[in-house]
């Protein structure tokens, strides 16, 4: 049934790959076809699924399962069952964590979710000009499914279930790699049991982030590897390494080097048994690896004539020197993510303890051509960006040193296995920069470590320290189930009574009512089109969901002034030709009109790092965006002048209203002040804005001199002005 399980997985995977991208051709990504298909398969496979019950002359029913699990279960001791019940519980946790709460990973705000949102507007898995170009280079099956469930749901409320199921399909796969080893039900469970407890694995799992995703297809690959390792493989065998494999790297880049040492263990145990024979199972193999692939390939290299691209970023993930010293630091300092502790005192003794390592090394610990930014270790927490996973990898290195040492219960198959499992993190260390968040990258890493740990645990005799070992990951697993800091089950604030909306910015509560007030202005406007010009880390799927929940749902959202490969002149969107009524520009650029196709953009709102450019075609909305914003700097003004200062409270509220009265101040045109009087608008300048700033500047850096300095000139400005008329 395991088995069964992995099989389908990978025909619903590939199947996934195939409506996806033959679809995308005709720009057919569309509610109808999606359910055509899919109900297509459902009636396909019950009609297959009834043909072999048929022949089997078997009555499939629900008791016939129970009968089943009860045959299964009688086998067991009460310590397997209650393991399987522990990791029951936690599935069934993350599970509702994950249908509960919203997508809320940095990641996802940024490019994840938002590619899947570009795709289903413009019917297509085409690329498209973006700010953001790992919306298009980034591999993309994991985006595929959430976009079929998207799609089919009309919501994002199930996009974390792609996750979710792949960490429960690894689970399986986990058992069944342990059964592959030679190891019987109690060293499975066990095996699972690490697999389940995963502190990483645990906060992913509600998540869309793609590393399980990743995980479960290399874990279905090296089952299926190790099934056919010393018997001549068929045609299934070579199906199903050549689709998981296909699926993995679809999925994440990072299944390259994970799966490669496993890969040349495969070919060369095949290439004992056919000798040269053995070259066509092999071929088509990587036929079909390349065929799953086919599409993004072709996408990428059509934009950035490069299979493999990574945009701008080329040195932000790539190790820039290949030598022993350089290895060696990467390793220590990859390894030293899981051994973070809560205590950033702790932390930093840590830290100086491997930076003086490095002096031994002859390489400095934060290389620039080995790292991004500086290394250090930041206080381990529940985040599935940063969490290390530190008893996994204590009892890795007592596993793998067992195994290495103790040869009465080592295999040939264990010592390779092992070995290749070393390969594969040793690789990823040579090929890429050592980040803050590799840890996450490391996932796949751990889920294959897990077999590993719990055939050495079940082969040693004494069961106590089965039973202990087992107690030690539950508990210790049960504070990630729990209280992850972003999508919390218990607690306060949690996904139960929090408003989903807020939920999205659990990574940056402080742009929470900036983006809601923004996208309540402009659907205020109601607007057919909406142009982005975003940053490359900017959170760009917050404003899809809060613009989306309105009435007018059928606005075009793309990304304007794009000045990057993403861009190409002849044919630049997928929908063709894209002329915004309204532009949203996240930056602190202080510019309060711009152009875009010889049309004139007015600067009306801005609200935290977010300006709202409205079109002005005739010139009337500048004149009247100048007669609004001179009303609310005055508004706010006063308000500020009477608020009494009691407390701290207060005092703080003040400075809020004077901060709002310089961002007022700020959005009025000094151009088109000039327009209408050339004095009006260097008074403006000069005695204005000029004080406004300098007196906020006082009050930031307690500087009773600026403020005092700050409100003379405000008050040149409103003896001046209070003598001069210029508006109706």
């Amino acid at each position: 049934m395991r088995k069964c399980f992995l099989l389908t997985s990978i025909i619903y995977g590939i199947l996934i790959v195939i409506s996806t991208e033959f679809l995308s051709l005709f720009h057919l990504i569309t509610f109808n076809s999606i359910l055509f298909f899919w109900l297509g398969i459902l009636l396909l496979s019950s009609f297959i699924f009834l043909k072999i019950l048929s022949n089997q002359n078997k009555e499939f029913t629900c008791s016939y399962l129970i009968i089943l699990c009860r045959k299964k279960l009688a086998t067991l001791t009460v310590f397997e069952i209650v393991s399987l019940a522990c990791i029951t519980i936690i599935i069934i946790a993350v599970g509702i964590t994950a249908l509960i709460a919203p997508p809320n990973t940095w990641d996802s705000m940024t490019y994840h979710m938002s590619r899947v949102a570009h795709w289903i507007q413009n019917r297509s898995v085409s690329h498209y000009p973006t700010h953001i170009q790992r919306q298009l280079y980034q591999n993309p099956w994991a985006e595929f499914a959430i976009m079929h469930v998207q799609i089919l749901s009309g919501s994002d409320r199930y996009a974390n279930l792609v996750q979710f199921f792949s960490m429960f399909g690894s689970i399986v796969g986990v058992s069944l790699v342990a059964k592959q080893l030679g190891v019987k039900s109690r060293g499975q469970i066990f095996s699972s049991v690490i697999a389940a407890t995963i502190p990483m694995g645990i906060l992913q799992g509600s998540s869309t982030q793609t590393d399980y995703t990743t995980a479960f297809w290399l874990i279905c690959f090296i089952y299926f590897g190790l099934s056919s390792l010393n018997r001549k493989v068929d045609f299934k065998d070579i199906f199903l390494l050549g689709a998981s494999l296909g699926l993995a790297i679809l999925t994440k880049a990072t299944a390259y080097f994970y799966a490669f040492p496993f890969l040349v263990w495969f070919a060369i145990a095949q290439m004992r048994i056919l000798r040269l024979k053995a070259l066509k199972p092999i071929l088509i193999a990587g036929i079909l690896v390349l065929c799953v692939n086919a599409g993004h390939y072709t996408r990428n290299y059509s934009m950035y004539e490069n299979f493999l691209p990574t945009g701008n970023e080329n040195k932000v993930y790539k190790n820039e020197i290949f030598t022993i010293p350089a290895l060696t630091s990467s390793i220590i300092k990859n390894i030293a993510l899981h051994i973070s502790t809560p205590n950033q005192k702790i932390n930093d003794q840590i830290t100086k303890q491997i930076e003086g390592i490095h002096k031994y090394i002859g390489i400095e610990a934060s290389d620039p051509r080995i790292t991004m930014d500086n290394f250090r270790l930041a206080p381990v927490g529940r985040d599935e960006d940063y969490s290390g996973n530190p008893v996994h990898l204590l009892f890795i290195f007592i596993a793998f040193s067992l195994f290495l040492f103790k040869k009465s219960i080592r295999t040939k198959e264990i010592f390779l296995y092992m070995s290749m499992n070393i390969l594969a993190f040793i690789l990823f260390c040579f090929l890429l920069k050592w980040q803050l968040w590799n840890s996450r990258l490391h996932l796949p890493l751990f889920l294959i470590s897990a077999p590993i740990i719990g055939t050495a645990v079940a082969r040693i005799q004494k069961k106590w320290i089965l039973y202990f070992s087992t107690v030690v990951f539950i508990l210790f697993s049960v504070l990630f189930v729990l209280s992850n800091q972003t999508r919390r089950l218990i607690g306060e604030e949690n996904i139960f009574n929090t408003d989903r909306n807020e939920q999205y910015f659990a990574k940056r509560p402080s742009l929470k009512d900036p983006y809601v007030q923004a996208s309540k202005y402009i659907k205020s406007i109601s607007p057919n089109s909406i142009g982005l010009f975003l940053g490359q880390d900017s959170w760009e799927y917050p404003l899809w969901v809060l613009l989306k929940n309105s009435d007018k749902k059928d606005f075009r959202i793309e990304h304007i002034n794009v000045n990057n490969d993403s861009f190409k002149e002849h044919n630049p969107y997928p929908l063709g030709e894209f002329r915004p009524e309204v532009i949203v520009y996240i930056d602190s650029d202080r510019k309060n009109k711009i152009m875009y196709k010889d049309f004139s953009f007015v600067k009306t709102r801005t609200f935290g790092s977010i300006n709202i450019f409205v079109k002005d075609t005739t010139g009337r909305l500048a004149k009247e965006n100048l007669k609004y914003h001179f009303k609310k700097l005055v508004e706010y003004g006063n308000m500020a002048a009477t608020m009494p200062v009691t407390n701290k409270e207060t005092l703080t509220q003040k400075l809020m209203m004077r901060k709002q009265e310089l961002i007022e101040a700020r959005l009025i045109d000094i151009e088109e002040l000039e327009a209408i009087n050339k004095n009006l608008a260097q008074h403006f300048k000069k005695e204005l804005l000029a004080g406004l700033e300098i007196r906020i500047q006082g009050y930031m850096k307690s500087d009773p001199t600026r403020i005092k300095y700050g409100e003379i000139l405000i008050n040149r400005w409103i003896q001046w002005a209070g003598g001069n008329r210029f508006f109706n």
